[in-house]
């Protein structure tokens, strides 16, 4: 049986998972860290006592851009976000997002004796009514990505100018054939060649800045799909341990990414506002289309429609009313659909028609009639 929303709010930290991290001395340098970090993505970094001080976290290293060698863990590391056991479960929430969903800190007598990842949070996500909810209300439109013939440096780049950990690898045809995480490039680029090899020292680290992104991505790319539940992307998340899933159409084509922040970031809203619900209630009505291609349909559309309430602010408890009509008449037009939508919320109301020679382009077509009024409205306020 899923947890209720209430029953997910009245936890504790108390009755929440924890584990200790493998500890590094902030004295080290970034070199030994790296070669921990083949087994971990996050380290507890203590003091000389012992004491537990701050953690460091592979995406630091890249982001930071220094030398393993010579920079030592405490010039980068970061500080701790602590509670105690018996803070309540929005507060954990709401610090993990303020700490960047990296792992909270569990206090006892004011000292650190074990921490909550982020992971835990997701897994009563999945084991709660929030499972149910689509992808496509959570995640991000067009997300940054790189194509195969572009370099190493140009991903990190992006990495650090977009403050992202992930970008999808696209082909020519914009098709998604890869992935590479900021945990790729950290691989390669801090990696310490086990030979010496002649007019190298042992121990020289590789430069790949240069080669092409397919050196380091990975070709087995885990996908969401644009209707799929929230409990689906969450456990392909978790199964193979990555930080968020790219989205895809049915044509293969990346439209959004969903990742463990927006995930996190979406809860707090959902815990704040005290009920589960989409925020829009959505309904699409079809005609003169057979079962098969209203199913095949019906994502796409839920989809746009989600898109388009992004794009424009339309105020809050939106209801919206798609009907989409195959026109009847000779064979040659066959594809003619029209479109009528109603947009109504407490701060407008939107009535919108038209017609095209396939699903897409009068989608299109009403995407823009919406944006006309939504303009000529604003006009009569100014």
């Amino acid at each position: 049986m899923l947890l209720t929303l209430r029953e997910l709010s009245n936890l504790k930290a108390r009755n929440l998972k924890k584990e200790t991290l493998t500890k590094i001395y902030e004295e080290e340098f970034i070199s030994k860290a790296t070669h921990l970090f083949r087994k971990t993505d996050v380290l507890a970094v203590s003091d000389k006592k012992g004491e537990i001080n701050g953690i460091l976290t592979r995406k630091k290293i890249i982001r930071a851009g220094i030398d393993p060698t010579k920079t030592k863990v405490k010039n980068i590391q970061d500080g701790l976000f602590s509670l105690n056991q018996d803070s309540g479960f929005l507060e954990v929430v709401k610090l993990f997002n303020a700490n960047n969903i990296k792992p909270i800190a569990i206090t006892k007598n004011g000292k650190v004796f074990s921490f909550i990842r982020n992971n835990v949070i997701l897994e009563k996500i999945s084991l709660s009514e929030l499972s149910n909810l689509s992808i496509d209300e959570i995640m991000k439109l067009n997300p940054t990505t790189i194509f195969e013939d572009e370099t190493i440096a140009r991903a990190i780049k992006l990495f650090k100018d977009k403050h992202i950990s992930r970008l999808p690898v696209l082909n020519k045809k914009n098709e998604i054939i890869g992935i590479v995480t900021i945990s790729d490039i950290v691989t390669k680029y801090f990696y310490k060649k086990q030979r010496a090899r002649r007019g190298e020292k042992s121990g020289e680290k590789i430069n790949v800045l240069r080669n092409s992104i397919i050196d380091v991505m990975q070709k087995n790319v885990v996908v969401g799909l644009e209707d799929e539940t929230l409990g689906n992307a969450i456990k392909k998340i978790l199964k193979n341990k990555i930080g968020g899933l790219p989205v895809i159409n049915r044509q293969g084509k990346v439209t959004g990414v969903i990742t463990r922040k927006d995930i996190m970031k979406y809860l707090e809203q959902i815990l704040e506002r005290g009920k589960i619900g989409p925020r829009q209630n959505i309904q699409i009505v079809f005609r003169n289309l057979g079962k098969d291609e209203q199913v095949l349909e019906k994502g796409f559309l839920r989809s746009k429609l989600q898109k388009i309430l992004r794009k424009f602010s339309l105020g809050k408890d939106v209801q919206i009313s798609l009907n989409v009509k195959r026109k009847k008449g000779r064979s040659r037009r066959k594809g003619l659909f029209e479109g009528f939508i109603r947009l109504i919320s407490d701060k407008t109301a939107i009535f919108a028609k038209a017609d095209a020679f396939g699903i897409r382009t009068m989608m299109d077509r009403l995407e823009d009639k919406i944006k006309k009024q939504i303009k000529k409205e604003k006009g009569k306020h100014t």
